[in-house]
């Protein structure tokens, strides 16, 4: 792999993280693209997820120190909202890794992610409901969907908050700060097969080539954080269910 190749990888995975359309999905379609197995190079993937990781951070940081200091019950519906991913990621682990480089089971999962922001966007109302354990436990069933690739997980968690009726703007913050359990989740699961598999860090990619990778997915991450948080006043999350099913097309053609 190349700076370029790392360049756009970082790219792909630091926009895709945080707007509605699958980070997995488009990881692997750039994997298939470019020839190079992503998933299977641990050391890149701990790379991206802790550039993506330290983006929502960064865009949250005043607000993590307010949920660890306990001044509301986010930490404990943080934590009831991941339980049911943790349990599905364990005992599905192996489908879901068997079904990461099918075509025709992304082009089904984008479909699925495209449908489901299509209908919420038209046809649930907003609302201005509190988050409660019940909410936070319903959203987290929502997400073990986005476990499997091509299905988002920021889509369907935004979108499971609207159905909960919460807020626009509340149902956004919470997706990303659900995120960072998750992400973390996959930095020590990478850590943990590094270890396991005696591999060096690099693994045979440079040092530049990481590096570039790692900054790429931050900056983008960054981006795609803040340009979700704009889109929430004027823009309907169905323009995405536009592209995501003009992305199955050009699936169907070039492959």
């Amino acid at each position: 792999m190349n700076g370029l190749q790392a360049f756009f990888l970082g790219f792909v995975q630091g926009v895709t993280e945080f707007l509605p359309i699958s980070s997995s999905g488009h990881i692997a379609i750039f994997s298939m693209l470019i020839g190079i197995d992503v998933e299977s190079n641990l050391s890149l993937c701990l790379i991206l997820h802790m550039g993506t990781l330290l983006s929502v951070v960064v865009c949250y940081f005043k607000r993590i120190i307010e949920i660890f200091k306990f001044k509301d019950k986010t930490f404990l519906f943080l934590i009831i909202a991941t339980l049911p991913a943790v349990v599905v990621g364990l005992f599905f682990s192996s489908i879901i890794e068997s079904v990461f480089f099918s075509v025709n089971y992304l082009i089904i999962s984008f479909l699925f992610t495209a449908i489901v922001l299509f209908v919420v966007d038209f046809f649930v109302s907003n609302e201005n409901k509190t988050l409660n354990k019940k909410r936070s436990l319903i959203i987290g069933f929502s997400q073990c969907m986005a476990l499997f690739p091509g299905v988002s997980r920021s889509g369907m968690t935004i979108s499971c908050g609207k159905i909960c009726k919460l807020d626009k703007k509340d149902a956004v913050d919470f997706s990303f700060l659900m995120s960072i359990p998750v992400i973390l989740g996959g930095i020590v699961l990478n850590v943990v097969n590094i270890a396991k598999n005696e591999v060096s860090f690099l693994n045979g990619v440079d040092f530049y080539v990481i590096l570039i990778a790692f900054l790429s997915s931050f900056v983008f991450g960054l981006i795609a954080i803040k340009l979700m948080l704009c889109l929430l006043k004027n823009v309907k999350y169905s323009w995405f269910s536009v592209y995501l099913l003009l992305l199955c097309i050009s699936l169907l053609v070039i492959f």
